[in-house]
């Protein structure tokens, strides 16, 4: 695990994460690559908090699916960074003095637009994913000629989703 580790064995300490991923991203323009240096260590801080609070089976001493390398675990950590990373960017800027640098004007006023819609998308794509997750007819994975999912962009945390 990385110095960034948190503290207390079950936090995720990702203003450190954010941090990585700005100064990695700022070095060399390329998002995925900011991602990936970022995730490994998410994917170890998941683990530890995990472990620290459950009591996870393993088999020769491994925690299948929770393992670092392991393609679920390294999904959720990218939902964890995209996920903070989106709301603390539209965030600060609907705040910040990006608001007042006129050479930004439109953008300015399309993130405080979007920025009420980043929280129920995170969460709607979440419940879509839990439903799909949940559908036996369409032998829990994707189909959409079985289970079609979808979930619309909205404002208003009050409306229901998602469509199906």
């Amino acid at each position: 695990m990385s110095k960034s580790t948190a503290s207390a064995k079950n936090e995720i300490t990702i203003t450190a994460h954010l941090e990585k991923f700005q100064t990695v991203l700022g070095t060399t323009q390329a998002p995925l690559l900011a991602i990936m240096s970022a995730i490994p260590d998410i994917a170890a801080e998941i683990k530890a908090s995990l472990m620290a609070q459950e009591d996870l089976a393993t088999k020769e001493g491994v925690a299948p699916i929770m393992e670092c390398y392991n393609t679920e675990c390294y999904m959720w950590a990218i939902a964890i960074l995209s996920s903070a990373w989106t709301q603390w960017v539209f965030r600060s800027k609907s705040l910040s003095a990006y608001q007042e640098d006129p050479t930004r004007h439109e953008a300015a006023i399309n993130v405080k637009i979007a920025l009420p819609y980043i929280k129920n998308s995170l969460a709607d794509s979440t419940s879509a994913g839990d439903d799909i997750g949940r559908n036996g007819y369409a032998n829990y994975v994707p189909n959409t000629k079985k289970h079609n999912v979808t979930f619309k962009l909205r404002k208003n945390s009050q409306q229901t989703q998602p469509c199906v």
